[in-house]
């Protein structure tokens, strides 16, 4: 598995919503090694230089729904943000996004 740090999005990061994220091929929810429960965060990505934005999932761990701490539409950052990859049970290449906490941010760049 690689897994690579990303220091800065050069642009913004709007949070959308949030589900949780289950166990692979079942309805659990996943947790981390501390047993905080995962949740995949849907966020809207606009790049600086970019002509559209891109929906991604950042995967995050939180004791609580981020839905119900974040309102939608919210610059967000991204603390300990990671790209991740590997080989699915199939053989197939993943790739995902992880982080160790999101926080809303008054304006970008702060």
């Amino acid at each position: 598995m690689l897994n690579l740090p990303i220091s800065t999005i050069p642009g913004f990061v709007l949070f959308d919503s949030a589900r949780p994220k289950n166990e692979f091929n079942s309805q659990a929810q996943k947790v981390d090694e501390n047993g905080v429960p995962q949740w995949r965060c849907r966020c809207v990505v606009r790049l600086d230089d970019a002509n559209s934005a891109e929906f991604v999932d950042v995967t995050i761990p939180s004791p609580v729904d981020p839905s119900t701490v974040v309102n939608p539409f919210t610059l967000v950052a991204f603390d300990g943000l990671r790209v991740m990859t590997g080989q699915g049970h199939n053989g197939a290449t993943w790739v995902s996004l992880f982080a160790d906490a999101m926080r809303p941010v008054g304006k970008k760049g702060e």
